[in-house]
């Protein structure tokens, strides 16, 4: 899983990457997306270590379950897949 419990957001292409690859996510609430994007999500509070706990737990024991994501709810909005395709360009020149 892409676990990001920060307090400063938007930093969403680790999220968005993950969901695009079928990888579960949890992150803080701190960062916002599409509500297409967020019913996929794990949603935590940054300041909750015990939520935080919990969450990983369930991700490491396979109770989170996750496809990728245009095999889910639909193909991902044309935003959302021109981000994670620009960030894929950029990736392949580090």
């Amino acid at each position: 899983a892409v676990v990001m419990p920060s307090k400063l957001g938007p930093t969403n292409i680790p999220p968005l990457m993950a969901l695009a690859l079928g990888v579960p996510a949890i992150v803080s609430n701190a960062h916002k997306f599409d509500p297409e994007v967020q019913s996929r999500l794990q949603v935590g509070s940054s300041d909750t270590r015990a939520e935080w706990a919990e969450k990983i737990a369930s991700s490491l024991q396979g109770k989170v379950k996750s496809q990728p994501f245009n095999l889910g709810l639909g193909k991902p909005t044309a935003q959302i897949q021109d981000v994670i395709q620009k960030f894929d360009a950029s990736r392949q020149n580090w």
